[in-house]
């Protein structure tokens, strides 16, 4: 469950990462 939570939380990391590079 741990190893899910992270990854998802990686994801999630990414995906606002993302976002963040789109809107400069």
């Amino acid at each position: 469950m741990k190893l899910l939570a992270i990854d998802h939380g990686t994801k999630r990391m990414g995906i606002a990462a993302s976002d963040a590079l789109g809107m400069m």
